[in-house]
């Protein structure tokens, strides 16, 4: 009787508004400390220069789109079709750029705030209000997305309104979640994966009897909805062909092999508790097939259907892409939780279950537990909370840099050689003179083309970080100090080595 009361008065009082505004206020105070924080890796890259771009050229979208401007060629243009840097452009133009951070970071936690709402509500609808809450709690606290509550980038809002989509489908508004999809693509076109599990889970269902799936629960919109899921897949076809490609192909199409170790990579080195979400949620998966031929399909077996296909096409796409980044994988990490929960039968199990998941977060969300990587590579270290430490080191080099050598020439590659010489980023206070970029050249930077060592003054300053660039070809020679080159400064906050040495010629 007093559990019945207890939940009783729990429901009442976690309506939308109260769950919302709670997350918001608990996930800000424990990132208080990273409000301020500067864009990071493929936010500088990327989001984030194309949006100054944008501000510093009155928007003018002929000369984003014009020749020699995509990102392979060293130009801002690598979101041709997004509406993220015309957000960020709109802020860098109004304020200074500590308040576009600011602004930047307050916007990304009240998206997940809202991709937690809508998630506890679907939940709600069919576990018990405490089981939903710590499911969402959990998803959270995965440490890929514990590191999106204090990014500056686009995940967070690609998760509200994939949220908003699922929700939808959820309560058989089919439409409107179709509707959230498409407006989604304009963010990042990986939305158009619920987009291409609807298809697949629409035509399921249709080619089912009737009384299973079409009577029962579509009320005869079958093909209306279908129709509709093709109709936006096709437009996230598009979108993907007409949009620049910033990932270099795979030389030759990759063998059985080669995916299965890469997937090895991914799940062991990387993701290793999403690996541990994914092999619940296929044990729990066969136990629920096994259930469904004892008893009735539900509405809420169907919509557990959807999130099947979805989640397993958003791990297949994952592993074929030729550059995969742990950062991407945020965007299945809710509908895994949601995918686990609605399937875990009895409600101690459940809770147990989410609590498990919520202890295995907080203790890897600072990647203390993880295996150790050895380099300072964005794209590997945002697997968790840890690249905030490269973040704040990357910031003191660069404040040391503007502070004690701002007249040396300085030699670096991405994403440091736009951290120097690009002020609104927030590393420096003004653009460092004589910067040189190894590799492709950014244009959208004052930095100049560096040719040879041999042709550096004495008091040239090279930085090396042992990250991705000094693999890729394309950004070579590699800037690593020789045994008789003079350290002057380093930094050992990971386990990747980030040193500033002069040459011994």
């Amino acid at each position: 009787m007093f559990e019945q009361k207890l939940n009783f008065k729990l429901t009442k009082n976690l309506n939308a508004r109260n769950v919302g505004l709670a997350c918001f206020i608990i996930v800000l105070l424990l990132n208080f400390s990273c409000l301020f924080n500067q864009p990071y890796w493929d936010d500088i890259l990327g989001l984030h220069n194309q949006a100054i771009f944008l501000a510093d050229n009155h928007f003018d979208i002929a000369k984003l789109w014009g020749p020699g401007q995509n990102y392979s060629d060293g130009g801002p243009n690598i979101y041709r079709l997004g509406m993220m840097p015309f957000f960020y452009g709109i802020l860098y133009s109004i304020f200074t750029p500590e308040y576009v951070h600011l602004i930047g970071h307050l916007f990304n936690i009240a998206c997940l705030s809202i991709a937690f709402t809508f998630f506890f509500l679907i939940l709600r609808k069919y576990i018990s209000p405490w089981s939903a809450l710590l499911w969402c709690i959990a998803a959270l606290c995965e440490p890929v997305m514990a590191g999106r509550t204090a990014e500056l980038g686009q995940e967070s809002p690609l998760i509200a309104l994939a949220a908003a989509a699922i929700y939808c489908i959820a309560f058989r508004r089919i439409s409107a979640g179709l509707i959230f999809i498409l407006i989604a693509l304009f963010i990042k076109p990986t939305a158009g994966l619920l987009a291409f599990a609807a298809v697949a889970w629409l035509f399921a269902g249709g080619m089912m009897p009737s009384r299973f799936f079409r009577e029962r629960f579509l009320r005869g919109k079958w093909k209306q909805y279908l129709t509709g899921s093709i109709v936006v897949s096709s437009i996230t076809v598009s979108m993907l062909a007409y949009s620049s490609i910033t990932q270099e192909p795979y030389e030759s199409p990759p063998s059985l092999i080669f995916l299965l170790n890469k997937g090895l990579f991914t799940f062991s080195k990387l993701l290793p508790i999403q690996a541990i979400l994914l092999i619940g949620m296929i044990i729990i998966a066969g136990a629920a097939v096994l259930r469904l031929k004892t008893r009735r399909v539900l509405w809420k077996d169907w919509f557990s259907f959807y999130l099947l296909i979805f989640i397993a096409g958003f791990w297949l796409a994952y592993i074929l892409l030729p550059s995969p980044l742990p950062r991407y994988s945020g965007f299945a990490v809710f509908p895994t939780c949601v995918f686990i929960a609605l399937n875990i039968r009895r409600r101690y199990c459940n809770a147990l279950a989410a609590g498990a998941a919520i202890l295995l977060g907080i203790a890897t969300m600072d990647g203390k537990f993880y295996p150790a990587m050895h380099c300072r590579s964005g794209e590997y270290l945002e697997r968790s909370r840890e690249y905030i430490a490269d973040l704040r080191s990357n910031a003191a080099i660069c404040r040391v840099l503007e502070e004690k050598a701002f007249l040396n020439p300085i030699v670096a590659k991405w994403p440091f050689v736009q951290m120097l010489t690009m002020p609104k980023l927030g590393y420096v206070t003004h653009p460092i003179p004589c910067v040189y970029a190894v590799g492709i050249l950014p244009k959208y930077t004052s930095a100049k083309p560096f040719t040879a060592f041999k042709n550096m003054p004495d008091n040239t300053l090279y930085i090396y970080a042992s990250n991705s660039f000094e693999a890729w070809n394309r950004f070579g020679p590699s800037l690593q100090p020789s045994s008789n080159d003079q350290i002057v400064g380093a930094d050992s906050t990971l386990d990747g080595l980030l040193l500033v040495y002069r040459k011994k010629k």
